[in-house]
């Protein structure tokens, strides 16, 4: 018998939920899928990101269910609609096996071009060469934003644990 999974995940913003893999890690990302919709009873399409602990746990797209270990926290990502596309069936997309075994998409050039920004959450749109960014000079003075009461005081906090023992400060 596989051994039993728990999984935090981050179905929305401020909505964390605990989700309990009682027979084990799913074999395939389909089945994770399935599992995390029928658990929470979610209807929208989404994809699925993991932290990565090799890239300080920062959010990663999941690309095989090996990324994700027991007591690891995921990430529902949203997926924006077309008006005329249904959530499991995109236009001009096509599903063939990764080098996991697990689907990936393959877009036509007719679908990259209809693709929209929201498609590509993390994706940042540069608008200059990279021989052009390097050519600049950074600005002397960084202007850092003030946040909320709380948030300063977590940064305090953590600036003050830092300079004690060189413990960084954790996502929560």
């Amino acid at each position: 018998m596989a051994e039993p999974m728990k999984l935090r995940v981050i179905v929305e913003e401020d909505d964390f939920r605990r989700l309990d893999l009682h027979s084990g890690k799913p074999k395939t990302l389909m089945d994770l899928h399935n599992v995390i919709r029928d658990t929470f009873g979610i209807e929208r399409d989404f994809r699925i990101q993991f932290m990565d602990p090799d890239f300080n746990d920062e959010c990663m797209n999941i690309a095989s269910v090996q990324d994700i270990q027991d007591i690891s926290t995921i990430k529902l990502v949203y997926m924006q609609n077309h008006p005329d596309e249904s959530p499991s069936s995109r236009q001009n997309t096509s599903s063939t096996p990764g080098p996991s075994g697990s689907p990936s998409s393959i877009h036509t050039p007719q679908s990259v071009s209809s693709l929209s920004s929201s498609d590509s959450d993390n994706t940042i749109n540069l608008s200059h060469s990279d021989s052009e960014l390097r050519a600049r000079a950074w600005p002397r003075e960084f202007i850092i934003p003030r946040f909320s009461y709380g948030v300063e005081v977590q940064l305090q906090r953590g600036n003050e644990t830092f300079r004690e023992n060189c413990t960084r400060l954790k996502n929560r």
